[in-house]
């Protein structure tokens, strides 16, 4: 038994003779498969039983198993695959040649990896995912190879004929490529034969001289870091197993040594055992260790009672595996000098190593010892240098486990200035919609006068957001200090002439939390990023305090929600931002915590209609736009447009709530549509995303909405219908009517709407539900307000029509007169449930000429004029 805290006394557990030798093992659960062909049940490790034999015919050198199936090496016979998935009755699916001599095998993946010597090939990759039709799909030339061992993305090879260990990239089997070469001493391949095994960043040569540790966790870069021989006489190379800190080594003639490579540059020595003849591999299951023996190397004859299997127990030390839970400090900014790294954990030993890689270069820090360590931390000083790059780190715990690779982010070092070339456009200049939200990046204060050329008024024009943020203020009505670029700060302009600046300036001061601050005011903010670097917009929201609304960038007279709140130094933009939440400051962190922001992100999604954890039960967008009037030179491809989203959610609330969004100020957009919401707090309000409770108006929804644009242009509106996240939802039909006529649209995909505003606003109803629904609310839509919608034609020649809508059940009155103020008609003159109306002016018995009408709603008079023409 090999009892961890007395590793220097080796207790024998069981042996089972074979009647010859047995070069090497594998073991899996309760089967051990000797090289030879022999099965053995070692399910009671103390009273191991043979079961079965499936190779009897030739001798073997090394085995490996995986997925019910052993592979072997079996020297000039070649490679063997035999089915075990009944390991009393094994069957043989394949053999393969390998050229003159196979010497060991490893699989990996779904691929086994062979060497040999004088073979065409010194190393031979095959698929084996189907055992029966194994086919080569890889190979590489060498001298002559002992042993392999496959870890991660690399094959590590002993070539005892060239006298090296050679490190392979086999991240590509077709294509496996040697990235380095490790020259071992001459006289310690006596004997002619080595093995291998890789474990915790080193790998362990088993050599006639002994032991040798070579540091792996460079694989392009290997260095022997330590070494334990001297083991007495007729010592040959042989088996190597490593685990929890042990190395396990057959010495041939020698027996087997246990030695404590949990220090990789001082292994120790710390147990023996003699066979009393001559071992040959050594390999770890559990915690027992099986030892096989018989034979010598060269010309020996065999000592009586070594050939056969021998098993020890091995406790070893029962630390877990290391695992890494944080690094500090959490935010790291690069640097060429050393900075003190603590990685906190658990299962960490006092001769831990750590490995750490660049992943953006590939770059290991190259000193893997640790400054100071305990079992739940550690502190190395690397050199990070000054670029962005993800790092990982992991920590090594020689001949055992290794802990899961740890990511960090490490930041280049922040600059004291920041250098930027800003040109902003205003195609024509000559329209509203070439106006741009504007502002200038840095710690610098800079009039607006001094950036733009001309007068103002003449040259130039700007606006900027009124102190209660609901009402824009000119150049012309302020003070020239009212209009100066400081650091979040941005303005509406237009300039003839363009504006242009370049410059070094400093960036903004960040305060302690790596956060840089500037106050808002209720409602609409023009807000800008001052930092040299873009932000992502909900990690703002998140640092701000949970700020709901999303952010609206504004270019070529339409308005878009961007999830970016790019720098100032990129583009000289400013943005849109509606305070609803009445916050006193907008932060923006430097360092952004990746894990803060899923909660304003949630509500961005919803804002735009997208399907997240909890996703609307159905959203639908709107979208109208039009083409850019013929007169300006990229009318050919200019379009305005302007989105609305409407949906039901189960976390949406009756009235304003975070899934809603504030439309931004209409007044530079070509194009507009809006939601005007009822039952808000908030008066006057308009939308451009608008959710209600799942529970309200389960057969469907109204939604009342405002479009804007220049009458007689036509406007094409098209819908992207209803997303759907259950099966009840799914038959929802959408149809949008038109107040003025009553006309109703049905809304697809596939067909847009085009409609010829008749003027600058024009009331809209989207009706969304079930068909019984939609026929129910046409007919009985009741408007927001009572008022007048308009008349049709106008001049008129037979008839007119007079449309009005009614919000609540009023008296109507409506009265036409001649222009001598003679009643001519009274159209209407009764009380009229809620709803739209319209009234019929029959031109017989009139003459030509304008005649006056009178519509009364309750307290409400509007007056018209009618033009009659033959």
């Amino acid at each position: 038994m090999i009892d961890a805290s007395t590793p220097e006394s080796l207790e024998e557990v069981s042996r089972i003779t074979t009647g010859g030798p047995v070069t090497d093992i594998a073991v899996d659960s309760n089967y051990a498969y000797e090289a030879n062909g022999r099965v053995i049940d070692v399910s009671n490790p103390a009273d191991p039983q043979r079961v079965s034999l499936f190779a009897p015919s030739s001798s073997g050198e090394a085995i490996a198993k995986a997925n019910d199936h052993v592979y072997s090496a079996r020297g000039r016979d070649g490679f063997y695959v035999d089915d075990v998935s009944d390991p009393s009755n094994p069957n043989r699916v394949a053999r393969t040649d390998y050229g003159l001599f196979v010497n060991d095998v490893d699989i990996a993946q779904s691929y086994a990896y062979m060497v040999g010597v004088l073979a065409p090939e010194d190393l031979s990759v095959r698929d084996v995912s189907n055992p029966a039709d194994i086919q080569i799909v890889g190979e590489l030339e060498g001298s002559g190879a002992g042993s392999v061992s496959v870890v991660g993305d690399y094959a590590y090879v002993v070539d005892y004929l060239d006298e090296s260990l050679r490190v392979i990239d086999v991240s590509s089997p077709a294509d496996p490529r040697q990235v380095s070469t490790l020259s071992l001493d001459a006289a310690s391949f006596f004997g002619g034969r080595s093995d291998i095994a890789v474990a915790g960043g080193y790998a362990y040569v088993s050599q006639a001289s002994g032991l040798s540790i070579i540091d792996v966790s460079n694989p392009e870069n290997p260095q022997k870091v330590g070494d334990a021989n001297n083991y007495g006489t007729f010592v040959q190379a042989g088996g190597v197993a490593v685990a929890n800190g042990y190395a396990f080594l057959a010495v041939g003639l020698a027996g087997l040594r246990m030695i404590d490579v949990s220090g990789p540059t001082n292994p120790e020595v710390v147990s023996g055992w003699d066979t009393a003849g001559s071992t040959r591999s050594v390999t770890i299951s559990g915690n027992h260790v099986y030892v096989t023996g018989g034979g010598t190397y060269l010309t020996y004859t065999p000592f009586r009672g070594s050939d056969g299997l021998f098993v020890f127990e091995f406790t070893g030390d029962d630390t877990p595996a290391p695992a890494i839970t944080s690094v500090e400090p959490d935010s790291i900014t690069g640097s060429n000098e050393p900075q003190p790294l603590t990685i906190n954990g658990s299962g960490f030993r006092p001769k831990s190593s750590v490995k750490l890689r660049n992943k953006r270069t590939g770059e290991v820090f190259p000193d893997r010892e640790t400054s100071e360590q305990t079992s739940t931390e550690i502190t190395v000083n690397p050199v990070f240098g000054t670029a962005d790059a993800t790092w990982s780190v992991e920590v090594i715990n020689p001949g055992a486990d290794d802990s899961e690779e740890f990511e960090f982010e490490v930041k280049a070092p922040r600059p004291a200035t920041l250098t930027y070339d800003i040109s902003r456009d205003f195609d024509g200049a000559d329209e509203t919609t070439d106006y741009r939200l504007v502002a200038l990046p840095g710690a610098e204060e800079v009039p607006l006068s001094g950036v733009v050329d001309g007068q103002a008024g003449t040259g130039w024009t700007a606006y900027r957001q009124g102190e209660n943020g609901d009402g824009l203020v000119s150049y012309r009505d302020s003070a020239p200090e009212d209009f100066v670029f400081a650091p979040g700060a941005g303005f509406w302009v237009l300039a003839t002439d363009g504006m242009a600046r370049n410059a070094e300036v400093p960036v903004p001061e960040l305060d302690g939390n790596d956060t840089y601050t500037y106050p808002l005011h209720a409602g609409w903010n023009i807000v800008s990023n001052p930092l040299e670097t873009d932000l992502a917009w909900s990690a703002v929201q998140d640092a701000s305090g949970g700020a709901s609304q999303p952010l609206w960038s504004f270019a070529g007279g339409s308005y878009e929600q961007v999830q970016t709140f790019a720098s100032a130094a990129r583009g000289g933009e400013a943005f849109y931002f509606y305070n609803a939440e009445g916050l006193d400051e907008l932060v923006l962190p430097y360092a952004p915590d990746p894990s803060s922001s899923a909660s304003s992100e949630s509500a961005a999604a919803l804002a735009r209609g997208e399907a997240s954890g909890d996703s609307p039960a159905w959203s639908l967008a709107l979208t109208a736009s039009r083409k850019a009037p013929s007169s300006r030179a990229d009318s050919a491809s200019e379009t305005f447009h302007a989105t609305v989203r409407a949906g039901v959610a189960k976390q949406a609330k009756t009235g304003f709530d975070a899934g809603d969004a504030f439309a931004p100020p209409g007044r530079f957009e070509a194009v507009s549509l809006r939601f005007l919401p009822t039952g808000f707090e908030q008066k006057g309000v308009e939308l451009a995303s608008e959710y209600r409770p799942a529970d309200a108006g389960k057969d469907g929804q109204r939604f009342q909405l405002a479009l804007r644009s220049t009458p007689g242009r036509p406007v094409t509106l098209r819908a992207d219908l209803p997303k759907v996240a259950s099966a009840k939802a799914s038959d929802r039909k959408a149809v949008l009517v038109r107040e003025r006529t009553g006309k109703r649209f049905a809304l697809s995909e596939e067909k847009p709407v085009r409609l010829t505003p008749q003027a600058k606003e024009e009331q809209l109803t989207l009706l969304v539900g079930s068909n019984s629904f939609i026929e129910a609310a046409a007919e009985r839509a009741t408007p927001a307000e009572s008022k007048l919608i308009g008349t049709y034609p106008n001049p008129f020649r037979s008839e007119a029509t007079i449309a009005y809508a009614l919000a609540d059940e009023s008296d109507v009155q409506l009265t036409v007169y001649d222009m001598l103020g003679r009643k001519v008609r009274t159209l209407v003159d009764e009380r009229q449930s809620a709803g739209r109306k319209k009234a019929t002016l029959q031109a017989r018995s009139l003459a030509s000429g304008v005649y006056l009408f009178r519509l009364r709603i309750g307290d409400r008079l509007e007056t018209g004029r009618l033009v009659h023409v033959h």
